[in-house]
């Protein structure tokens, strides 16, 4: 699981969606750290800065 999350970090510092979206189900899940649900907010709100479609945007609005 650490090293599932090690890559994911890595892709993710590299500006990867895809990959913040798994951290964020991840940690909200509270499967991998501590204070899962803050780590998944953190990188929700990550994702709504970086992403360009609508409706990934508002998916993700919604769960803040």
């Amino acid at each position: 699981m650490q090293q599932q999350v090690d890559f994911l970090s890595s892709a993710a510092q590299h500006g990867s969606i895809k990959a913040l979206i798994k951290l964020s189900q991840l940690h909200y899940a509270q499967t991998v750290g501590e204070d899962g649900r803050l780590q998944a907010y953190a990188f929700n709100q990550m994702i709504m800065e970086l992403t360009d479609d609508t409706d990934l945007y508002n998916r993700y609005n919604w769960f803040q």
